[in-house]
């Protein structure tokens, strides 16, 4: 067992993934009901017309473009340059033909796949640090980047709706176009196990007002309170007339809490003073570093291969009460030898961050209950149908399996495919859930 806090530099359980589903609605100018298809994951391929295997390869150019894992493991950043040539060839090779007859976005042409996928990527990059807006702008004033090819796209930051509009859920947030899982993971665990903590860290600030609203943010170095201010505005795309997000979004239509900490974050970790930052720089991490980051305290960590399956779930249960975790838990798919095609076959993603919710069990097996900060994009096999039953306060609650990328995996195929498990405990937001 480890308890430390590790670097945001490259590290074994670093998380590097954009969301596609996120970026196939960008692609195609339309919100998806990825809920709708049996298996929403193969539908996403068809959609983009790429392959499963090709798709979510350890160094696919569409999970994270900006980035390939060199022979030694390492995760090594590529030049603007070298991605974009790396992804165009990508897709010039993979947008020849059709791989199935009925996509679920017929009017999504290939051309189109082709061109649009390294437009927003690039788009989503590019964008530069502007100044602070002033004090007198509206909330339905914009700042506006430059048009891409497609003269009916633009991109946008603009308000998007009310911070909170109930309290925040751990489903809430859902990772855009942006290799941040880790950091939407760990918004979840911390609504899931801490959801006065999410509501807490936001202040007014005294220039915001009504129509204009800033606020200032907390975070935690080396367990020393920092503060940021942000206003609300949120990177959009604008497609004839209709508004995507481009970045983070709550499940939660008009409410913007996770798209408005994830910039704050953003701003936070590169000491830039706009509120129209580049966002790109936080690109892959660590989901407990990020957690820390948010309320302060350590983190004690396995790696899976070192344990039973037996000591993990025993590690697990040890966090929960009523079945359901206390503190925030993640789990990493980095750290293991297993090759893409063991991955893919079961549709879980490699160096990924997902929160751990609390564990099940059934007909004799236990099973390990988990969330990908997609809100899409569950196992295929060793999985629980139904519902996941918890207790909360002494108050019995249940939530869906299957879907906002909610899932219970059986434990020994958790070992498998998880290289780390991971709790945060921080003295500063004591658990309520004994």
């Amino acid at each position: 067992m480890n308890e430390n806090t590790k670097t945001n530099e490259i590290i074994d359980g670093m998380s590097i993934n954009v969301n596609p589903f996120a970026l196939a609605e960008l692609v195609a100018h339309k919100k998806i009901n990825w809920n709708k298809y049996k298996d929403e994951t193969q539908a996403l391929c068809e959609t983009l017309n790429i392959t499963k295997d090709e798709l979510f390869s350890e160094n696919s150019p569409i999970l994270h473009p900006y980035s390939e894992v060199d022979k030694t493991g390492k995760v090594v950043k590529l030049s603007d340059e070298k991605a974009k040539e790396r992804l165009s060839n990508f897709l010039a090779d993979r947008t020849a033909r059709r791989i199935t007859k009925t996509p679920p976005v017929k009017s999504l042409s290939l051309k189109t796949i082709r061109e649009t996928i390294p437009e927003v990527l690039l788009a989503l990059r590019s964008n530069s640090e502007d100044v602070m807006p002033e004090k007198n702008i509206s909330a339905k004033s914009v700042k506006k980047d430059s048009a891409p090819a497609d003269k009916t796209t633009t991109y946008v930051w603009k308000d998007m709706g009310e911070y909170f509009k109930e309290a925040p859920e751990f489903n809430d947030p859902v990772q855009g176009a942006l290799g941040d899982c880790y950091f939407i993971a760990a918004l979840s665990s911390v609504a899931w196990t801490r959801p006065y903590a999410i509501s807490n860290m936001a202040k007014p600030y005294s220039v915001g007002n009504e129509t204009f609203p800033i606020h200032k943010f907390l975070f935690y170095k080396s367990g020393k309170e920092q503060y940021v201010t942000a206003n609300e505005w949120i990177r959009t795309q604008v497609s004839n007339g209709s508004t995507y997000y481009c970045y983070a979004r709550s499940k939660d239509q008009n409410e913007v809490w996770p798209a408005v900490i994830e910039k704050a974050y953003a701003k936070w970790r590169t000491g830039v003073t706009s509120d129209c930052p580049n966002m790109t720089p936080i690109e892959g991490g660590y989901a407990p570093n990020a957690c820390i980051d948010l309320i302060g305290g350590k983190m004690t960590e396995y790696k899976n291969s070192k344990y039973t399956a037996a000591a993990i779930l025993k590690f697990i249960k040890s966090n929960c009460v009523g079945k359901k975790t206390i503190d925030p838990m993640f789990a990493s798919t980095s750290g293991t030898s297993l090759a893409d095609s063991e991955y893919t076959k079961v549709n879980v993603i490699r160096r990924h961050a997902y929160s751990i919710l609390g564990w099940d069990s059934y007909n004799g097996k236990d099973y390990v209950v988990l969330r990908n900060p997609w809100g899409s994009g569950v196992p295929n096999t060793n999985t629980l149908s139904g519902s996941y039953s918890y207790t909360d306060g002494g108050v019995s609650r249940s939530i869906p399996y299957n879907q906002d990328g909610v899932f219970a995996l059986e434990i020994n195929a958790f070992k498998k495919y998880y290289g780390y498990t991971t709790v945060v405990k921080s003295d500063k937001f004591k658990s309520k859930g004994v």
